[in-house]
């Protein structure tokens, strides 16, 4: 935190008094910024193929089933382009360096966290979207499981600050191993790699004149690389960023909130607009039906998945999105933390099968 002159500690024009206030609104421009393109791209992606962008589910598809799976792929893919086209290009200080990032759990500590947030994730319905693409419908369901999973990341972060929770659990491991691996020539070839894969794949598609195909994912990649965008300027890449805002830490993260605000109040416009029943037939523009979450019924199930998900996501400070998009940068460790939330997404799937 900055210092002032002790001379000079009258508040300044904006401010309500004293030099710790201003820093809490310095990022708040970014954090609408970030909310805006996070909206843009789930608005773009239902207006245009009728899907609904959750990133859980789409990483949980892609491996378990085999069909369908092209536009999974591709938007996926668009997350990782952002992340290292922004890293490269534009600003390493968006993110945490390799310690920062590692810095609060051990390898097996991602490990476990990450079949909770798997698990959580799969049995709340499959998705943890509710905050971006279930509020904005303003079902109850949405709206309990919403506050379900923040109240359970609240608890659980702020517990955390007070409770030690065993070393094995919580002593940074392999953080050398993972700044080493973090070379600039890697990230030069993740960049090059995956942006030269869609160019060349854009080239086939149109080669082999197919236009449906090619659509798809043109705006499968375009949604994945806007999303990313929103969540490195939100700051939603930071894991102590989003730990500071659950513990509430520091009123300094406290503009998360206003990155949520802004994507469920640009959703609930642009939802209402799209499934307006006057619209019916003209959304989507690319596609013949609008995807609609989930049965709104609330069961035992669900709430005990928002809680599961909620612990997960309150000690790492990591969401499958977050995951996906800075695997090649934080490796190993998102790379476990990714192999662990399918394991418990199918551990998920076989308890639930079994009630």
């Amino acid at each position: 935190m900055s210092t002032e002159n002790p001379s000079n500690n009258s508040p300044q024009p904006g401010q309500s008094g004293g030099s710790n206030v201003s820093p809490a609104y310095d990022n708040l421009p970014m954090a609408v910024v970030g909310g805006i393109a996070i909206a843009s791209a789930i608005t773009l992606n239902l207006m245009f193929t009728g899907r609904l962008t959750k990133f859980s589910e789409m990483f949980y598809t892609v491996i378990r089933h085999r069909e369908y799976k092209n536009w999974k792929l591709a938007t996926m893919l668009g997350l990782i382009i952002s992340c290292s086209y922004y890293y490269l290009f534009v600003d390493q200080a968006a993110f945490n360096d390799v310690s920062q990032f590692l810095g609060k759990l051990s390898l097996i500590g991602y490990g476990l966290f990450g079949v909770l947030v798997g698990f959580g994730a799969q049995l709340a319905g499959g998705c943890t979207s509710i905050f971006f693409c279930g509020l904005p419908k303003k079902g109850k369901r949405f709206i309990l499981e919403a506050t379900i999973i923040i109240l359970s990341a609240m608890a659980v972060a702020n517990v955390k600050q007070n409770v030690k929770m065993p070393d094995w659990i919580t002593t940074p491991s392999f953080t050398t191993l993972a700044d080493e691996l973090n070379l600039e020539l890697k990230n030069f070839l993740v960049f090059g790699g995956s942006s030269g894969f869609a160019v060349c794949y854009v080239i086939f598609l149109m080669f082999k004149n197919r236009k449906s195909e090619l659509k798809e994912f043109f705006i499968s990649v375009v949604t994945g690389f806007i999303y990313g965008i929103g969540l490195i300027l939100s700051g939603m890449v930071k894991p102590s960023k989003v730990l500071g805002f659950l513990s509430f830490n520091s009123v300094q993260e406290s503009e998360l909130v206003v990155t949520f605000t802004v994507v469920v109040g640009m959703n609930f416009l642009t939802f209402f607009w799209l499934y307006d029943i006057n619209n019916f037939g003209k959304y989507p523009i690319w596609n013949s039906t609008l995807e609609t979450q989930e049965t709104s019924r609330i069961n035992l199930r669900n709430i005990l998945g928002c809680i599961i998900f909620g612990i997960g996501w309150g000690t790492a400070g990591i969401c499958p999105s977050v995951a996906i998009m800075t695997c090649f940068l934080y490796i190993p460790h998102m790379a476990l933390f990714l192999a662990c939330v399918f394991i418990g997404q199918e551990m998920a799937l076989k308890v639930d099968e079994n009630l």
